[in-house]
């Protein structure tokens, strides 16, 4: 089973399953932020809903970008460390919209990369200024 994690479409978290034949199973939930604090509940969700546990999943593929700073790093950090712990190759892709189907299937067919990290592409340069003082 392939991991797809998708954190940086605003209002929403998506998590995709890739199985053999190319079935996919999908599950996703409406944040009004950027939802770091449930991205790892709906991965879990989705392998209780196909009974299967982390130890099944044999690569990931993530979004790095672009998108709002916290929402891309959420997923990149749940990637790279569930692909460390797992010893599973983890590979970035870059997307603005939601994945389709054929989107996904293109994606985990690429080779992933063992050992190393994904990295964030935010889209712009950081935009950092002094605090304001009051």
């Amino acid at each position: 089973m392939i991991l797809v994690l998708q954190t940086n479409v605003p209002g929403a978290l998506h998590v995709w399953l890739v199985g053999p034949g190319s079935s996919i199973v999908h599950s996703s939930i409406a944040v009004e932020w950027h939802g770091s604090d449930q991205a790892l509940a709906l991965v879990d969700r989705i392998l209780r809903k196909v009974k299967i546990s982390s130890r099944d999943i044999q690569g990931m593929q993530v979004v790095r970008g672009p998108g709002a700073f916290t929402a891309v790093r959420t997923g990149l950090i749940i990637a790279n460390t569930l692909a460390h712990i797992l010893d599973i190759p983890v590979h970035g892709m870059r997307h603005e919209t939601k994945l389709t189907d054929s989107q996904i299937l293109d994606a985990v067919m690429q080779p992933g990369r063992r050992g190393g990290t994904v990295r964030p592409d935010y889209g712009r340069a950081p935009n950092i200024t002094k605090a304001k003082r009051r």
